[in-house]
């Protein structure tokens, strides 16, 4: 699996390399050069033509994720600026930018990063924010009438502590003791210890550890 996923990349407008080789372009649509009556060259050509609201990819796929859909909903079914940059259903695209978001995040790695773009031709921002997955770092207004916007989110999910050995060593020996375990374990009986597999100390077999223990004075 590539590490980088464009979800909605459309032209691919905003890539220095349009075909760079870390990436994988998905759209829900292919256009061939033609299709727009003012931009003759404009084409969509994704790798894989799927859904951003049911994306076909497991869980935590990928390392980047570029989330940038259609944020027009007053354009014509043949209108060129529908035809180049998507269109949003005027009745559904609250549950549409919403199912988006989750699905980018649901794909996206922990410690990933998401970056989401947005024009406010037809709606502001702050009617996108609820559906956003967490707050984010950083943001960008662009354009002469600063209406479109770039946003970073970073997904920082807390990870289950590391599990701890029985005998941690984290204290450290005291009067030269080998082995902490035999040490906090001494009044219990030796055939308890004789099941004990020392695995985190220089004595690495149980009776090592009981006839070392043994040298030492009581």
């Amino acid at each position: 699996m590539k590490p980088i996923l464009d979800a909605c990349c459309g032209g691919r407008y905003f890539w220095f390399d349009s075909k760079n080789p870390l990436a994988l372009f998905m759209d829900n649509r292919v256009a061939l050069k033609g299709h727009s009556k003012w931009r003759k060259n404009h084409s969509v050509e994704p790798d894989i033509v799927a859904d951003f609201r049911r994306m076909p990819f497991p869980d935590k796929s990928f390392k980047l994720v570029i989330f940038d859909p259609p944020h027009l909903t007053n354009c014509g079914p043949q209108g060129d600026m529908g035809k180049r940059y998507g269109r949003l259903n005027k009745l559904t695209w609250r549950d549409d930018i919403a199912a988006g978001f989750k699905e980018c995040w649901r794909v996206l790695d922990v410690y990933g990063v998401l970056i989401f773009k947005w024009s406010e031709l037809s709606i502001k921002l702050k009617d996108v924010e609820p559906f956003f997955p967490t707050q984010p770092l950083i943001g960008h207004r662009t354009g002469r009438m600063a209406r479109t916007i770039w946003c970073t989110f970073f997904k920082n999910e807390v990870l289950p502590p590391p599990a701890v050995h029985v005998h941690d060593h984290a204290e450290p020996p005291i009067d030269g003791d080998p082995c902490w375990y035999s040490r906090q374990q001494k009044n219990r009986p030796v055939t308890e210890y004789l099941e004990h597999i020392c695995d985190t100390c220089s004595y690495s077999w149980p009776e090592e550890c009981l006839k070392k223990r043994g040298e030492r004075k009581r």
